[in-house]
């Protein structure tokens, strides 16, 4: 270890004192129509909307209020860029209470899987293989797609059970495959080559349609698909009426639709349009809002989105819940968007807890004449009822570096995050904080893809201190370290840049948003 790695950094303890956010400047703005149409929803609607994105470079949740206003980024799914990452439909929906996001997600090339994130928090995770169809009317689980059969996942017990004995011999695991189950499960549509009602006793189709995008209103009586661009379609199973629900909307130039989903009062119709762009990964598409009276338009559609990316499957949950208030969105919501909560790495709540960030954690080496311990003291460093963790260690011998690492399993994007702030006391002067994107060597074998920075001023009381991420030092000269995607923060003693022994006594790592 060369004592250029370390940048060393003199910090006092920081108090926080309140302050206004900084607003990201706009990019891109309502026309005056579009503006009036906004206010004009206003009072008529309410509830949320989900919808996915491209906009960051990667496929994201967003989420607003059904009348326009709160409208920001829900989850950190992805890293851009990433060739793993996933690229074919998510296709979010609300739970029956509104409080849940269910959606498909996974890796690129690989078996879809089927998600569920928090409709506030956006903390997301995986339930279980398969392509997810839709939430159970209780909102107790939810159907999915897997080996040509429908199976139904219970929350409670997160386990997925065979819900029909039927093979659906024309069904596949694609991800992008549309399809929707009757709350009864008495039918179901699903495009697999071209859209299909199959009756799910005997597996008979009875109607084959056009186009694509096929689905079933909550109740399980009407199908609504695409027909075609500037088409949508709507069959009553019961009458076997067939009549066009929309055409070419009266928007220059966002008039070419697909996404249609219908709210289930039957009164809303949400979708996506672009000016005459077909692709469904790389056109402009935009979030519209369409009220219906027996499946006819009644006025115009009113326009959500204001952003180049693709704006695609909108959602709409009727009820009281709100996303949060704030202007219409525009450009990338980011004016719209309250700061991000802190991420927290670890706080030492209880003895043996896992790291709050998720994954794991441990100590490294363990070789004689260089190593340490970790051990849970029951005192919180800001005073609440956790612990902290007094780390005693000696780097005597090779490789004269310890460190008391956090990994979360994945790449978490800190893009939104300008610095860490950490709790620390302790005989020694000095710790290293280290931090490593997804381009580190997972061997160790190169520095690449890691940066450290050195804290002075440590003593024997408690102190805050905070880090700002443009003080890393990349181990690699002339590199940068990928914010987007850091993967494992440690503790670090290292000689040249601190003590060879002693005790460090750390708390409540967190990462904190840019203000």
């Amino acid at each position: 270890m060369e004592l250029s790695r370390c940048r060393m950094l003199m910090i006092a303890a920081v108090l926080l004192l309140p302050g206004a956010l900084a607003i990201a400047a706009q990019g891109g703005q309502p026309t005056p129509e579009e503006a009036t149409a906004l206010v004009a929803l206003k009072g008529r609607v309410s509830g949320m909307i989900v919808w996915e994105s491209n906009r960051t470079g990667a496929w994201e949740l967003y989420v607003m209020n059904a009348d326009g206003t709160g409208a920001r980024r829900l989850t950190s799914l992805a890293t851009p860029g990433d060739p793993l990452a996933f690229n074919a439909y998510l296709r979010p929906r609300f739970s029956p209470d509104g409080r849940s996001i269910l959606f498909a997600y996974g890796k690129a090339h690989a078996p879809v899987e089927c998600w569920i994130a928090d409709a506030a928090t956006g903390e997301a995770r995986k339930l279980t293989g398969g392509n997810p169809l839709n939430w159970l009317p209780d909102g107790s689980g939810f159907l999915l797609l897997r080996t040509k059969q429908i199976w139904r996942f219970d929350l409670g017990s997160g386990e997925a059970t065979l819900a029909l004995p039927l093979m659906i011999d024309t069904a596949s695991d694609n991800a992008s495959m549309v399809g929707y189950v009757a709350p009864d499960l008495s039918a179901g549509v699903f495009r697999f080559g071209k859209n299909e009602y199959i009756r799910l006793s005997d597996g008979t189709i009875a109607k084959t349609t056009g186009g694509c995008e096929p689905h079933l209103t909550a109740d399980g009586r009407f199908m609504y698909w695409v027909q075609g661009p500037k088409d949508f379609r709507v069959w009553d199973t019961q009458t076997d009426e067939e009549r066009q629900m929309l055409g070419t909307p009266a928007v220059e130039p966002y008039n070419y639709t697909y996404f249609p989903t219908v709210s289930a009062d039957l009164r809303w119709l949400m979708y996506g349009a672009s000016p005459s762009q077909h692709d469904h990964n790389t056109s402009d598409y935009e979030v519209y809002l369409q009220q219906l009276d027996d499946w006819q338009p009644v006025g115009a559609p009113v326009r959500l989105s204001f952003n180049t990316g693709t704006d695609r499957w909108p959602n709409l949950w009727l009820g009281n819940r709100r996303v949060g208030e704030g202007p219409y969105d525009v450009a990338s919501n980011r004016q719209t968007n309250p700061p991000p909560a802190p991420v927290t790495v670890f706080s030492f709540r209880a003895e043996d807890a896992d790291p709050d960030w998720g994954g794991d954690w441990g100590l490294w080496p363990q070789i004689e004449g260089c190593g340490g311990e970790a051990a849970w003291v029951a005192e919180d460093a800001e005073g609440g009822d956790g612990g902290s963790v007094r780390i005693t260690y000696d780097i005597g011998a090779d490789p004269r570096s310890f460190s008391m690492w956090f990994a979360p399993g994945r790449n978490l994007d800190l893009s939104a995050y300008d610095r860490f702030a950490i709790y620390a006391r302790g005989d020694v002067p000095t710790f290293t904080l280290v931090v490593k994107d997804r381009t580190a060597d997972p061997e160790g074998e190169t520095d690449a893809g890691i940066a450290d920075l050195v804290v002075t001023g440590v003593t024997g009381q408690w102190q805050r201190f905070e880090l700002p991420f443009a003080s890393f030092v990349p181990r690699v000269a002339g590199a940068a370290l990928d914010w987007r995607a850091v993967n494992h923060v440690g503790v670090a003693m290292m000689a040249g840049c601190n003590a060879p022994s002693g005790t460090l006594q750390v708390d409540n790592l967190r990462a904190l948003p840019a203000e």
